[in-house]
């Protein structure tokens, strides 16, 4: 589910101005077969002694009790779910007269809070399937930003831009990420383009809070 409002006012005092609340959330729903209980091994499949039980037969899961097969191999429900919700707020507007055009300034900023929702299936949360160790996680963040760039047209076929953007996630820490461009176009056919900046991707919820399985 997603909803998304926006409201854009142009020419307010030479800005160019947009607006934005987002709210969105997703459920998920993992059905996992195949994987055996542990404690219907003893007793069921192997007797006291840890031989194979004459009542069960490997090799043919069809001559078996089907309630047991149920058992001995359980249908497995995970349950997750995310949520965000943010407003962020941008503006642009034109300056300086350059030999290619005016300048031209953009600055934005952005609030969001993430949550993050994790429900493995009670048989996995009790340990009952060794071939997964899922315990039951939740836990949210606070993420903020904010940005600039500025457009410089140095001549009529040469711009340049300057960029900066900070985050700070609650969870995390913080950066800032500079980047510098150029774009030169000395025929209409030909177009190049160069960069360098810095970026970082910070974790996840799940990433962070997820319990590691082998």
């Amino acid at each position: 589910e997603r909803v998304v409002v926006g409201v854009r006012r142009g020419d307010w005092d030479g800005w160019d101005v947009e607006s934005g609340l987002l709210w969105s959330r997703s459920h998920t729903r993992t059905t996992t077969t195949g994987a055996v209980r542990d404690s219907v091994i003893p007793g069921e499949v192997l007797d006291a002694s840890g031989r194979a039980s004459p009542t069960f037969r490997f090799g043919d899961p069809a001559a078996n009790d089907p309630a047991l097969m149920a058992r001995l191999y359980p249908q497995l429900v995970d349950l997750g779910r995310t949520s965000t919700a943010s407003i962020d707020a941008r503006g642009t507007r034109e300056g300086l007269l350059l030999p290619g055009g005016p300048a031209r300034l953009a600055l934005g900023t952005e609030l969001r809070r993430e949550r993050y929702e994790s429900t493995p299936d009670p048989l996995t949360a009790a340990g009952e399937i060794s071939a997964f160790f899922l315990s039951s996680g939740s836990d949210s963040r606070t993420v903020a930003a904010a940005y600039a760039e500025l457009a410089l047209p140095i001549a009529p076929t040469l711009e340049a831009s300057l960029a900066a953007r900070w985050d700070r996630y609650s969870d995390f820490g913080s950066a800032t990420n500079p980047k510098v461009a150029l774009r030169w176009q000395p025929v209409r056919s030909l177009l190049l383009r160069g960069s360098a900046g810095r970026g970082f991707r910070a974790p996840s919820l799940p990433e962070l809070y997820t319990t590691q399985t082998t």
